[in-house]
């Protein structure tokens, strides 16, 4: 029997939000601290949003420059970084040298091809992936449920690495 699903929440705004998540069990409460989306806070604000939980602080960030992703991790205190932009392998490489922090890569899916060629890209870089739906004009966190297999999306991620199922989810 396979292991237990570890729930993130994320996009956190509101304080008692975070609180709601953490004492409901998340495994993980994250937060959008690349500016310019609906659900940016500025890295102080979720620093202040995450304080005193017990739950794996999550920064969620697109397109940022090594420098500036540890700037913002170091300051909320992150224990992973999602990466949802174009950075390439050679930045999660520079990531990885720069903290403690989980790397998980997100892949916005229309095709199991994007899983594959994503996982074949960065799988020896990355500590995961995170699998979401596919809403055009959206870097990701649109709700938009994956309209592929999950069990085939998780056979294409090799085994060792975390499989982030997001977008969309609900009891089923």
């Amino acid at each position: 029997m396979g292991e237990a699903p570890r729930v993130k929440i994320c996009g956190l705004m509101r304080r008692e939000d975070v609180l709601v998540a953490d004492s409901a069990g998340a495994d993980y409460v994250g937060f959008v601290l690349s500016q310019g989306f609906g659900r940016s806070v500025e890295t102080t604000r979720a620093a202040e949003l995450a304080a005193g939980t017990r739950a794996a602080k999550v920064a969620v960030l697109v397109d940022e420059s090594p420098d500036s992703a540890v700037s913002a991790a170091q300051a909320l205190g992150a224990d992973v970084l999602q990466l949802h932009g174009q950075e390439g392998p050679h930045v999660l490489e520079a990531l990885r040298d720069l903290g403690p922090w989980t790397l998980w890569k997100a892949v916005r899916a229309r095709t199991l091809d994007d899983v594959e060629r994503t996982v074949e890209r960065y799988a020896s870089v990355a500590d995961g992936f995170l699998v979401e739906g596919w809403k055009d004009g959206s870097m990701g966190g649109a709700g938009a449920r994956i309209g592929l297999d999950a069990e085939a999306v998780r056979r294409l991620i090799p085994e060792a690495l975390d499989f982030v199922l997001a977008g969309g989810l609900d009891a089923e």
